[in-house]
């Protein structure tokens, strides 16, 4: 589905990361589990 501020992609669930890409389209991801969110971010977060 996409919108005017970008697409959402979600099967189920009301926790999400919205991505904002180089050119300025706006994605979010959408997911039921918060602690593999939490896993993702931190793990590439201590990279940058």
């Amino acid at each position: 589905m996409e919108k005017k501020n970008g697409i959402a992609i979600n099967v189920k669930g009301d926790i999400g990361i919205q991505l904002t890409l180089n050119y300025g389209k706006k994605i979010l991801i959408g997911t039921q589990n918060r602690d593999v969110i939490d896993g993702l971010l931190n793990r590439y977060l201590n990279k940058i």
